[in-house]
């Protein structure tokens, strides 16, 4: 299959996000299918399969951006077209401004489109200054929802945490929860521990040196361990506050080691560490959580409600209150002095990651790929004209999850003397013929329109949601259009009235005395889709 990553931000592999989108783009290829990479990074240019964009100018903010080792990029009409001219999927790893391009131009071409969700708000809001205001993050979330995610057919969340808070600010998603994944490099491996650490109880912390990641707690933390002088703190990453956090360091008898490693390297000095300490308070996942932990390590994990983290401690002592030092100094104090309990803490963790295993998780990420693509309806150009109130669009995947829940809709015809015909109907609609069936009468009024025309639309809308505090609902509502047929097969005919009968009962004596009694006197109706589209409306 042709499928195209779009990469807002790619560069060196010294943040989730990059690692996240070259591990499912190795993978993708591996598997045999052409992977199309748009991005910014000049140093792919020469590189087979990737389509390098203009890097966005920031003027004075140019230094701050290099510091987080990563380039922005800017849309080209020509780079994405000859990048996804022919492609059967678009992935958009980040909802910035390339990501957007890439789905105007999936929208306008009928290609489906999934986006991951890789940047919580506080990820955004950090840069300003804004990390902890309420308002600020609902923004956030709700401008990455209005511009992008609204429109794209799936969403990849890496975890149920910040799909959950996402949804409590936007709604009901069309998500898919899938983890980043854990390489299978990562695990319990003797190493020759560098000579400078011998006599050292060795702390890693890995995550990106800026305000969320909590660097300073960990350092204060150590500042107040009974055990402060042989601890060597070991600081993986890359970042602005690098500096900041290097002179903050030099209270503490051995001041932190602060550089990014290679993965190889990263493999040494996590299993060359004695204690993993992850005091981030702003985190989605956290796979270098779960690296150490592959590898043997306990971790001690900061509580706070906006970092998912904090799912991955087995014990008490495996977590600490955010943003709290003297607790922080607590817990390491705790494992230093406790040298059986580690250990069998961390024999209790062994086989905790297998569910994180990347090969299991890159192999979800593909079948939702494929899935997407399979279920869209590409339509005839020209056939459908686009929704006028665009911003309200639902999703394909939203559509089809309002079909499948629902029970009932209007189906609308070209009646007699050319008058519109419409009337209610229940309906059953399988996802894996993407058709949708209803059962009628096998004469009247319906079954004359359709044998004369049997292009008719169908609308379907949900119960509604409300939002705390607000009066009004949001209830999406869709409309299907397509070709209606007879069925006449007996068997079909038995298949669709059973999964009608269920919607409303599982009362199985009931449903097979109904298939008996009532199917031979019913008409079977199916609708083959050749269009979906649905929106979401405010009732205020």
């Amino acid at each position: 299959m042709k499928i195209a990553i779009v990469c807002d931000v790619l560069g060196e592999e010294n943040n989730g996000t990059t690692v996240a989108a070259m591990n499912l783009i190795r993978f993708l290829r591996r598997r045999g299918h052409d992977v199309r990479v748009v991005c910014p990074d000049e140093k792919r240019r020469e590189e087979a399969g990737y389509y390098v964009v203009p890097q966005l100018n920031v003027g004075p903010l140019n230094e701050y951006v290099r510091k987080n080792g990563v380039s922005i990029a800017i849309s080209d009409s020509t780079v994405l077209e000859n990048a996804l001219h022919d492609v059967e999927i678009i992935h958009i790893m980040t909802p910035f401004i390339l990501g957007k391009s890439a789905l105007e131009y999936g929208r306008k071409h009928h290609i489906p489109v999934t986006a991951g969700f890789h940047a919580q708000a506080e990820n955004i809001t950090n840069h300003l200054h804004l990390m902890n205001s309420r308002l600020a993050n609902d923004l956030a979330y709700k401008t990455m929802y209005r511009l992008v995610y609204q429109y794209v057919d799936a969403i990849h969340f890496p975890t149920q945490f910040i799909r959950e808070v996402f949804e409590k600010e936007v709604g009901p998603t069309n998500g898919y929860v899938i983890s980043n994944g854990v390489n299978d490099r990562f695990v319990k491996t003797e190493v020759k521990r560098p000579e400078e650490w011998a006599d050292k109880f060795v702390i890693l912390f890995t995550g990106r040196f800026g305000l969320e990641k909590s660097h300073r707690v960990l350092i204060d933390a150590v500042a107040e361990s009974r055990h402060e002088p042989i601890i060597q703190l070991v600081f993986a990453g890359k970042g602005p506050l690098q500096q900041e956090l290097e002179a903050y360091g030099q209270k503490l008898s051995n001041p932190p080691v602060m550089r990014f490693f290679s993965r190889d390297e990263m493999l040494r000095v996590v299993n060359s560490a004695d204690l993993y300490v992850h005091p981030a308070e702003i985190e989605i996942e956290a796979i270098a959580c779960l690296e150490a932990i592959s590898c043997g390590l306990v971790p001690v994990i900061a509580d706070s409600p906006r970092s998912a983290t904090r799912f991955f401690a087995l014990e008490e002592n495996n977590l600490f209150h955010y943003n709290d030092p003297a607790d922080l100094a607590r817990k390491i104090d705790y494992w230093f002095e406790h040298p059986r309990e580690k250990e069998e803490c961390s024999k209790a963790y062994q086989g905790y990651t297998k569910q994180f295993e990347q090969q299991h998780c890159m192999e979800e990420m593909e079948a939702m790929l494929l899935d997407i693509a399979a279920k869209h309806t590409v339509c005839i150009s020209g056939a459908f004209r686009p929704m006028r109130r665009f911003r309200q669009q639902i999703s394909k995947q939203e559509c089809i999850r309002v079909l499948k829940e629902e029970k009932r809709g209007v189906l609308s015809m070209i009646g007699d003397n050319g008058y519109p015909y419409g009337i209610p109907m229940n309906h059953w609609y399988d996802p894996e013929e993407n058709k949708l069936y209803f059962h009628s009468a096998k004469i009247g009024h319906k079954i004359d329109s359709i044998t004369r025309n049997d292009k008719v639309s169908y609308c379907v809308f949900d119960a509604g949601y409300r939002k705390e505090g607000e009066w009004a609902l949001n209830v999406n509502s869709v409309v299907v259009f397509g070709r209606i047929s007879l069925v006449t097969d007996e068997g079909k005919r038995k298949l669709i009235g059973e999964h009608l009968l269920r919607k409303f009962t599982d009362d199985e004596a009931y449903i097979q005395k109904e298939v008996r009694d009532a199917l031979p006197r019913a008409q079977c109706l199916e609708l083959t889709i050749d269009h979906i589209t649905g929106k979401l409306v405010n009732e205020s």
